[in-house]
């Protein structure tokens, strides 16, 4: 039984998976009432898994499979998998029906059967499971609604669609906006800010000085971001240009991944990478200046490299709330400056990135801008951009006032 997602829509079979039915060709997951719709690479892992129940898949398979030709890192697919299960582990979360096998893959330990399909040869599983009631029940209620249809008239059956599009577009702005709050909006004083950057790049005789801000809109909320798919993305304009900078961020993990704070970068595996980001590497700070000339590797000596790293040994994943603060001056030999809890780390030497760090890409914290990777599992209570480096005293200040903010339920 072939459940490949890539193949046509005809060929593309509905199949349970324990209790849940699973719907490739419309990417739908569905256990009784609740149906939840992932990403198309999302049912393509997992039914690359259900092609081989209890057997081991390796991750190479797996990419190969789903990804085909393109390249991509290991974070991508164990993105997808916790993704995974997330969903179909919510009765059992200590025993996971996706399964890791140190070194060598992933195992689906879960019933698997086409849906529909009379006298079903059960696949390797753990339990077996009767979805005959189910499946009665699913058939019984899709004809009901069916008949309910016809039997309406043709402008009422179009009034009922017009007012649940209203409502569901309502529904899933008011889910964004909780979940988020004041993402919906520029923070206060944003739009007067907003008007200085583009007035800094459309006359660059006069210089400009701005702030932004990035926090909740609620005092003493964090963004609580939980390293599977949780990242913040801002399309409005923050663009350094070839001139300084300085950014500045509480943050609280304990992570020892390579994971993202901010990142505005537009990455290309052929070259050209464009912009900067702030990040942690093995739980230290670290920073990418990205000039957009040269190959996709990053290096500090090559001039053939379009980006550079570079990494400190500012350790700051101890689950402890950390002001991580970097100041940019381009043409200065010491002129990447660190400095954590207020206090000054160390240099670098960033002459060797003086060209423009303009880019289209969005602004994102909490993950790559150039794909949903890297990603922050931890608290970041806000963030400030400028286009000037801050003075030591300012950071000492700004590490003095505090952070109020927290995930806890208030």
């Amino acid at each position: 039984m072939s459940l490949n997602h890539n193949e046509t829509d005809d060929q593309q079979k509905n199949y349970f998976l324990e209790e849940f039915l699973i719907e490739p060709a419309c990417n739908r997951i569905s256990l009784g009432e609740k149906t939840y719709t992932v990403e198309p690479r999302i049912m393509d892992v997992l039914c690359v898994l259900a092609d081989q129940p209890g057997k081991v898949v390796s991750r190479k398979h797996i990419i190969e499979k789903v990804w085909e030709h393109r390249t991509v890192s290991d974070s991508s697919l164990s993105r997808n998998i916790a993704r995974l299960r997330k969903i179909i582990d919510q009765k059992s979360p200590q025993q996971s029906y996706i399964k890791t096998i140190p070194k060598k893959g992933y195992l689906l330990n879960a019933t698997i059967r086409e849906e529909n399909q009379d006298n079903a040869e059960l696949l390797p599983q753990k339990n077996q499971i009767n979805h005959n009631l189910a499946t009665l029940f699913n058939d019984a209620e899709n004809n009901q609604v069916t008949s309910m249809w016809f039997r309406l008239p043709i402008k009422q059956v179009l009034s009922l669609l017009i007012l649940a599009v209203i409502i569901l577009l309502s529904t899933q702005f008011q889910l964004i906006n909780n979940i988020f709050p004041g993402l919906s909006s520029l923070p206060e004083n944003s739009q007067e800010k907003k008007d200085e950057i583009q007035m800094a790049q459309k006359d660059s005789s006069h210089q400009y000085d701005y702030q932004v801000t990035l926090t909740p809109s609620q005092e003493n909320k964090a963004f609580c971001l939980d390293g599977v798919d949780d990242f913040i993305e801002l399309n409005n304009q923050i663009d350094i240009d070839t001139g300084d900078l300085s950014i500045s961020a509480w943050v609280k993990t304990k992570s020892k991944s390579l994971v993202t704070i901010v990142d505005k970068r537009h990455e290309n595996i052929k070259g050209n990478v464009k912009g900067f980001s702030l990040y942690l590497v093995d739980g230290s700070v670290g920073f990418q200046l990205a000039n957009g000339e040269g190959d996709w590797h990053c290096s500090n000596h090559s001039k053939k490299s379009a980006c550079s790293n570079w990494n400190t040994k500012a350790f700051v994943a101890d689950n402890k709330w950390h002001l991580v603060s970097v100041t940019l001056d381009r043409d200065d030999t010491q002129g990447l400056k660190f400095f954590i809890d207020g206090q000054y780390f160390e240099s670098k030497d960033p002459t060797m990135r003086q060209g423009s760090l303009l880019s289209s890409a969005p602004l994102r914290i909490g993950s790559r801008s150039s794909s949903i990777s890297s990603l922050f599992p931890g608290n970041i209570g806000e963030v400030r951009i400028y286009n000037r480096v801050l003075k030591k005293s300012e950071i000492t200040q700004h590490y003095a006032t505090g952070i109020s903010r927290s995930c806890r339920a208030q």
